[in-house]
This record gives structure tokens, C-alpha cells and sequence, in this order.
């Protein structure tokens, strides 16, 4: 009579049986049946005894008979809760004896099993109870989920929602019990084997699993109570060989399996504190068949990387999915840098936000950090000051009729204010989602370079064309000094030891004026009096390029990553403290055959060489080097040098130019620009400047041509000296072509034009008037008049009778009313000189021009003045030719 010992014996009888090859006789039956009505403990006993006797195929035909009582079980175990478990073992009898019996199939689908489960139950087995479960209840319930699928997996697909069952196989496999894990990862295999299909939805459902699991371990963290079953959070290492049983069931080529099998295995609550490849690298172990993994390491198909960087990976809203990504693409750019690097930058280049991000307005920016239910229009309400409700003093009245009030109350004014407020939330979204998804790609950006900083070190051109603009950007700006900082650790060693300070100057660079930075420059006198002051973030990197640069020259991408620090250090307008050491490194980094910054470092030392004279010593065979290594299409902008103010400066850059092997072999090709800065070479103001230019022409051997749009560019000039070398080019220009005089001169009309005006239409606007747009109206304008002015006081001579009248009426009608007196002084000085060279032979056509002017009637009698000085002047040196 004791439940015990029955429970003992059935355990004993159930394990004989199954080692037994006696077969199973008519008392047996009986004796299972009378069990089967028995209670409820010596009733599940007997069930206990009946699923052992199922292992054996031979067994399961014998007990047949047995199919109407555990029929009439599992009715009841799914009816009722509190019998559920017996429901759950009769139901695996009754499929174990239903797979090999037709009659006992038969019955099953008449007594309409199926629907009745699914409608009590449709999950079958619940998590939250099958934790509460013993040992060998459990592994009865693996039994079950493994007959489901081996052997009712069509009748599971239509009645059943599989993302519940493989939920409840990998609770199983996370089981904390070693006993429980073991059949569940047999089951798993021969689940997966069977029915390769799957193989994808349960990835995706072990990776929910994954962060299910983070977020009850964090909620753990933050509570005292003490730890049962179902709260129970597996250990990493049990998830990770639940995903190695997964991995290594796996059988199929297919694109999907393979990125789910990355962002499992880099999902960041698996791989915790670890390196983020470990896990990666015992899963590529348990994957023999699965060939397009295990050969990751030869390349990436592109639709591997457009499925890691799409919705579901990179550009997920899911934050653990992005971070899955992202140490995914870490391993990839450690397995196989060049195609993941390359398909990366492609997508980063082409990504549809950059795009979106370059194109926002200041007012997407403003509403973006407005707060919601505030305009940004609204000059009263504090920054995230909530909207007040309207009638707010109605309160009193009852319900209905306030609700009418506020409704009648609602004026058109209102209406419109919640029009604008939806528009702008939709904006506020857009920046949102354009924010999200670049600072994600900027930090996927970072995180692969810190994969593999040495094959990052020939990228570093990457970050220099697409981070730094993005440091200028009030949204991502954060997220793209982040990324550059992990950049700058990419650069050579010990130069890396410097990232901080490299990046730092290099957004400021990026985002400050140059009084700005040079504020940071101290000069030697400035070191002398406060020595303390001279430590700065510019001197720190400064003697980080020393240290790196004792042993030799930088990397070539160090060096070009490096250089606008080197640059604006340079470019400072008087000699700093830097100078000495910072021309030091770059003297160090001018070899002809390396890829380097070559058009900038010119630049640059044109530039010192005007500033500091007494480095002409070592600049001028670094100039001599660099042009060595300069190709044919690279002569132009080696010639700015010219533009500069000083004459030595012009002299050091024509002498580097000679150096220049496509001008040292007579083999410059036909280009505007080249032949424009060589002609104003020739014709500068200083002589051995344009004798040194004539061995450079000489080296051209091609015709200036008649495009002069060089030339009226340098007419505008800063420097005096380029305007007065293009006033004389020009001249010597339309004294070789003189048939191009008409055209040229009315360009140089509309060039005068083009600066004086600012009425009558947004392009003449600025020129017509004479004036420039600079703030209290200062005259910004006149260099390129005064240029006009010395380009007509040259081209005198070459003028011809009938250019006289519109060159004339020209300088009467604009410029001897020019609001600049030099610029006035000089073009008086030009029509004089006009009216010398050609008032002999023109006196008849000349004088009418002057004698209609004088005539004139106007109402800007101020201005009328300045003309009429100008035409008597005009009149009386025409009058010393009216006698002839």
C-alpha cells in the first residue's frame, strides 16, 4: 500500500522491460490500465513506466491496445492544468504508438487531438511551468518536442507556432542541469539534421534568447531576491555550446544561416569580456560541411555584407543587433581586411543618410534640438517647456460642456501651431534616424580599425576624405572624433602614443577659424616672457613627430594622416615657435617616388619661405625635391608660387618648377592655367623673375591661345604685383592677337561691370554700384578695378580707332565716378594716356564723346563733378593735339 515502494517497482519493471526481450503479456495491460485509473502519483508512475517501454519500436506495437485510455489522458491533461504533465506524457505514448500503428493514427485524428491542443494550449509546453519540472519530466518533454518534429512536422507546421518550440528547445539547452542539456542537444541535432529549413529561425530566435537573458541578468543585478528555476541566467559559456550544437548540425549553403551564425556568435551578452573573435573561432570549428563559413577567410560575397549592414544588422533600430554587427565586422576585418574594408567603404560612401545628412537645413538642425511639443518658432516657452492646455480656467465646468468649449474654442491660430508641430516631429525623426544610422557606421568605422590597425594604417586616407568633414556636423560630430581618435591609434608606432593629441588638432583644425588656432601658437618672443605657456596641445604633438621621426621618415600615411597638423602649424602668418622642428620632419618626408601631399607641402613652403626669408637656405632644395616627384598635370599649381608677394618666393618657386621632369623634358602638354601662370611669370614686375620664367616658356612650346580668363582672375588679385603682371600680359597678349581686341575688351567691360555692381540683379549687383558687400559698407571691390585700370593703362598702345569711342564712353561713364581715388586716379591716368597715343588722329571722333559729357544734365550733381573733372582733363589733353 505504499506509494513508494509501487513507484520503486514500476521503476524497477520499466527498466527490466526495456533490457527484456520477453514480450509484453495481456496482464501487463491490464495492469498498466487499472494504474492508468489510479491516483495522481501512482498514476504518472505508470506513465513514467509506459514512456520506457516506449524506446523499443517492438514495445510500442504491443502496448497498441493502451491507445483509447492515454487518448482519453491527454483530453483531460490539456483540459485541465493541474494535469497537464500526464497530458504531456500520454500525448508522446499515443504519437510514439501512432507513428507505427495506422489504427491508432486513425484515432488520433478522429478524436481531433491536434485541434484540441491547440486550442487549450497552443504552445504545448510552457517555459515558466516546464521549469518547475523534475529531471525525468523534463527529458520526457524533449522526448515530446523530438517525436513533434521527426515525425508530425507537417501536422506542427499547420497547427502549431514553431517560434514557441524552438524557444522551449533552447531554454533546454541553457537547462542548468548537465542531464537535461545533454538530451536536449541530441534532440537539437537530429531536429536540425532533419529539417535543415529551421536552421535559420532558430539562429534568429537564439539570438532573442541572447538578449532575453542579458536582460534578466541585469534586472538580477538590481534585486535582492533570492534566485528560482525560471529566473535562472545560464552562464556564457552554457549559451555558447548551445550555439556550438546549433552550428555543428549545420548542412546548408545559404546566405541567411551564415550571417545569423555571425551575429549569434558576436552577440555582446555571449561574448561578454572576452575577445570578440573567440567565439566566432570555436563555432568555425564545429562547422565541417558548412563551406561558405568555414572558407571565410578567403573572401566575402557582397550579399553577405549587404545583409550585415542592412536592417536586420548595421542599420537595425535594435541596439544589441547593431553591436552584434559591429564586432562582426571587427573579426571579418581581422579574417579578411581587403574585402572587408573595400565593400565597407563602398557602402559608407554611398550610404543614402550621408547623402541626407549633408542635404539638412539649419532648420532641420533647429527643430532636431527642439523638444517635442515645442515649436521652434516659440519665443516664450522655456526649452522643454511643456504646451499649457487651452481654457485651462474652464475646469469648473462640467464635463460635456467643457469638452465643447475647448472645441469651439479652438481657433484657426491653434490648429495651424499642432500642423506644425506634427511637421515638425516628422522632421525631428528624420534627423533622428539620419543621426542613428551615420554615428553607427561611424563607429563600425572605429571598432574595424581597431580589429586591425596595421591594415588600417593604408586606409587612413579614408578617414581623412569622410570623418573629418562629418567633425563640422552638430549631430555626429561626437561620433566622428570618436572614430578619428581610433584612427589616429592606427598611425606608425610611437607616433600613436599621440592619438589624443592628433585628433584633437585635427578637429580643431576642422571646425575652428585660423585665429582660432594660431591663438594656440606661441611665437619665440612670447616663449621668452611665459615658458610655461609655451606647453600646448600643438607642442606635445609637435615633439610626438620628433620622437616618432629619430629613427627616420613616417609611413607615407602616417605622414599624409598627420600633415594638416603640419600645414596649419606652417601656414601661421609670422614665424612661431614650431617652425624649426615641424620643417624639420617635413625636410625628412620628400622623396619623389611616394604618394605624398606634394601640391599642399608646396603650398605650404611658399608660404614659410614669404613669412621667415632666412629658411630660403633648406626650402629651396626642398622645393627642388618635391617637384622632382611631380607629373605633368601637377605644373599648374607648382606655378602658384608666382602669385606670391615677395620676389624671392617667385624666383624659388620658377627655379623648383625646372625640376619638374615633364618641364625639364620639354614635354608639358597644352593647358590654359600652365601657360597663363608662365605668361604673368614672364611679364613680372621684377626682371629676374620674367628672365628666369623665358627658359620655362621656352619649355612650353605651345601658343598662349586667346583664353584670358586667367589672367582677368589675377587682375583681381590681393597682391599688387600679380595685378600689375596681368595688366602687362594682358596687354602683350592683344598686342600678338589684335583681331581678338573686340571680344577681349568687352569681356573687360563686363569684368569692371562684374565689380562695381550691387542693384540691379544678384550678379551685377555687386559691381554695378562700385561697391562690395562688406559690413559697413566697406569697398571690397576695388583690387580687381584697379586691376581693370592697369590692364587698360597697358593695352594703350594697342587699341585701334574704332575700340576708341567704347573704351572711352567706359571710362566716363563708371570710372571716373569709381567711389576709390586710386582706382579713379589711375583710370584718369589711362584715358589720358589713350588720348596721347591715339588724340592726333582721332581728334574729330574723341571730341564729341567729351563735349556730350560736359552737356549733360543730371540730378547726382556730387557725382556728375567727379566726372566732369575728368572729362576736362580728358578735353584738355586732346587740345594739345587739335593745332596738328
Amino acid at each position: 500500500g505504499n506509494e513508494e515502494v509501487k513507484l520503486a517497482t514500476l521503476s524497477c519493471l520499466a527498466a527490466w522491460a526495456v533490457k527484456s526481450e520477453i514480450a509484453i503479456t495481456p496482464d501487463v495491460i491490464a495492469f498498466i490500465v487499472s494504474g492508468l485509473k489510479e491516483k495522481e502519483t501512482i498514476r504518472r508512475g505508470h506513465l513514467r513506466f509506459l514512456r520506457l517501454l516506449c524506446k523499443t519500436s517492438d514495445t510500442v506495437l504491443q502496448i497498441s491496445s493502451l491507445a483509447t485510455h492515454l487518448i482519453q489522458l491527454v483530453k483531460a491533461g490539456f483540459t485541465k492544468a493541474a494535469q497537464r504533465l500526464d497530458g504531456i506524457y500520454a500525448l508522446l505514448c499515443i504519437l510514439k504508438i501512432a507513428v507505427l500503428d495506422v489504427k491508432t493514427d486513425e484515432i488520433v485524428t478522429k478524436e481531433k487531438i491536434w485541434p484540441l491542443i491547440f486550442l487549450n494550449e497552443p504552445t504545448i509546453i510552457q517555459i515558466p511551468w516546464a521549469a518547475k519540472l523534475s529531471i525525468e519530466d523534463l527529458i520526457a518533454c524533449i522526448d515530446l518536442v523530438e517525436v513533434l518534429f521527426l515525425e508530425y512536422y507537417v501536422r506542427l507546421m499547420d497547427s502549431f507556432p514553431i517560434r514557441a518550440l524552438l524557444q522551449f528547445i533552447l531554454f533546454l539547452l541553457c537547462h542548468p542541469t548537465w542531464d537535461i542539456r545533454k538530451a536536449a542537444q541530441c534532440t537539437a541535432r537530429k531536429i536540425l539534421v532533419a529539417s535543415p529549413h529551421l536552421y535559420e529561425a532558430i539562429l534568429v530566435e537564439f539570438s532573442y534568447h541572447l538578449s532575453t537573458v542579458g536582460e534578466k541578468a541585469a534586472s538580477l543585478k538590481m534585486s535582492d531576491t533570492e534566485i528560482v528555476p525560471e529566473s535562472f541566467v545560464p552562464p556564457v559559456e552554457i549559451m555558447v555550446k548551445a550555439l556550438l550544437v546549433i552550428a555543428s548540425a549545420a548542412s546548408e549553403n545559404e546566405q541567411g544561416i551564415c550571417v545569423q551564425l555571425l551575429l549569434s556568435s558576436h552577440h555582446p551578452n555571449i561574448v561578454g569580456i572576452r575577445k570578440k573573435d573567440a567565439v566566432w573561432r570555436r563555432v568555425q570549428k564545429s562547422l565541417q560541411k558548412f563551406h561558405a563559413v568555414s572558407n571565410l577567410g578567403a573572401s566575402i560575397s557582397a550579399e553577405l555584407f549587404k545583409s550585415l549592414l542592412g536592417s536586420k544588422g548595421l542599420m537595425s533600430s535594435n541596439r544589441i543587433e547593431q553591436v552584434a554587427t559591429i564586432n562582426s565586422l571587427s573579426t571579418l576585418m581581422s579574417v579578411v581586411p581587403g574585402d572587408t574594408f573595400a565593400q565597407f567603404q563602398e557602402h559608407f560612401r554611398n550610404l543614402p543618410d550621408l547623402i541626407s545628412h549633408d542635404e539638412l537645413s539649419e532648420y532641420d538642425i533647429q527643430v532636431f534640438h527642439t523638444p517635442d511639443g515645442v515649436l521652434t518658432t516659440d519665443q516664450g516657452l522655456h526649452l522643454g517647456q511643456p504646451i499649457m492646455p487651452i481654457n485651462v480656467s474652464q475646469a469648473k465646468l462640467p464635463l460635456n460642456a467643457r469638452g465643447n468649449d475647448i472645441k469651439k474654442a479652438k481657433t484657426a491660430k491653434e490648429e495651424a501651431r499642432e500642423i506644425q508641430l506634427k511637421e515638425e516631429g516628422l522632421i525631428r525623426e528624420k534627423v533622428f534616424i539620419i543621426q542613428r544610422n551615420v554615428c553607427v557606421m561611424l563607429e563600425a568605422l572605429g571598432e574595424m580599425a581597431m580589429a586591425n590597425p596595421i591594415f588600417m594604417h593604408s586606409q587612413l586616407r579614408f578617414g581623412v576624405k569622410y570623418v573629418i568633414p562629418l567633425l563640422r556636423s552638430s549631430i555626429v560630430c561626437d561620433a566622428a572624433f570618436e572614430t578619428l581618435l581610433k584612427l589616429s591609434r592606427c598611425t606608425v608606432d610611437p607616433l600613436c602614443n599621440w592619438a589624443l593629441e592628433i585628433a584633437t588638432a585635427l578637429r580643431i583644425i576642422a571646425t575652428k577659424e585660423s585665429s582660432d588656432i594660431w591663438e594656440s601658437l606661441l611665437s619665440n618672443e612670447q616663449v621668452k616672457h611665459n615658458p610655461v605657456a609655451s606647453m600646448s596641445l600643438f607642442e606635445s604633438l609637435v615633439t610626438g613627430l620628433t620622437i616618432s621621426c629619430k629613427s627616420g621618415p613616417l609611413p607615407v600615411d602616417s605622414f599624409t594622416f598627420i600633415f594638416p597638423v603640419i600645414e596649419k602649424i606652417l601656414l601661421s602668418q609670422k614665424k612661431t615657435n614650431f617652425h624649426d622642428d615641424v620643417l624639420q620632419i617635413l625636410y625628412l618626408h620628400l622623396d619623389p617616388i611616394l604618394p605624398l601631399p606634394r601640391i599642399h607641402m608646396l603650398s605650404v613652403l611658399y608660404h614659410v619661405l614669404g613669412v621667415a626669408p632666412a629658411y630660403q637656405s633648406s626650402i629651396c632644395p626642398a622645393l627642388n625635391e618635391l617637384c622632382l616627384g611631380l607629373q605633368s598635370d601637377e605644373v599648374a599649381p607648382a606655378l602658384h608660387g608666382i602669385y606670391a608677394k615677395a620676389t624671392h618666393v617667385r624666383m624659388a618657386c620658377l627655379k623648383a618648377v625646372k625640376c619638374i621632369p615633364a618641364v625639364s623634358n620639354c614635354s608639358i602638354p597644352p593647358n590654359v592655367e600652365v601657360a597663363t601662370n608662365i605668361w604673368l611669370a614672364l611679364h613680372d614686375v621684377d626682371k629676374l623673375v620674367a628672365e628666369i620664367a623665358e627658359g620655362i616658356w621656352d619649355c612650353y612650346r605651345h601658343d598662349f591661345g586667346t583664353d584670358y580668363s586667367v589672367l582677368y582672375t589675377a587682375l583681381s588679385h590681393v597682391n599688387y604685383n600679380v595685378r600689375a603682371a596681368a595688366a602687362e600680359a594682358l596687354a602683350a597678349a592683344l598686342d600678338e592677337s589684335p583681331d581678338t581686341i573686340p571680344a577681349r575688351h568687352s569681356d573687360m567691360l563686363l569684368f569692371y561691370l562684374l565689380y562695381i555692381s550691387e542693384t540691379l540683379s544678384s550678379l551685377f549687383s555687386l559691381y554695378l554700384r562700385g561697391v562690395g558687400s562688406g559690413e559697413e559698407n566697406v569697398d571690397d571691390g576695388w583690387l580687381g578695378r584697379q586691376g581693370v585700370a592697369l590692364a587698360l593703362h597697358c593695352a594703350a598702345d594697342v587699341l585701334r580707332a574704332k575700340d576708341l569711342p567704347v573704351v572711352m564712353t567706359f571710362l566716363i561713364s563708371r570710372a571716373l565716378a569709381d567711389p576709390n581715388t586710386d582706382v579713379r586716379g589711375r583710370m584718369i591716368d589711362t584715358g589720358i594716356l589713350i588720348v596721347d597715343k591715339h588724340g592726333s588722329d582721332n581728334v574729330s571722333l574723341l571730341f564729341p564723346i567729351f563735349e556730350n559729357f560736359l552737356n549733360k544734365k543730371t540730378t547726382d550733381e556730387e557725382k556728375y563733378d567727379l566726372v566732369r573733372e575728368g572729362v576736362v582733363i580728358f578735353t584738355g589733353a586732346l587740345a594739345k593735339h587739335l593745332s596738328k
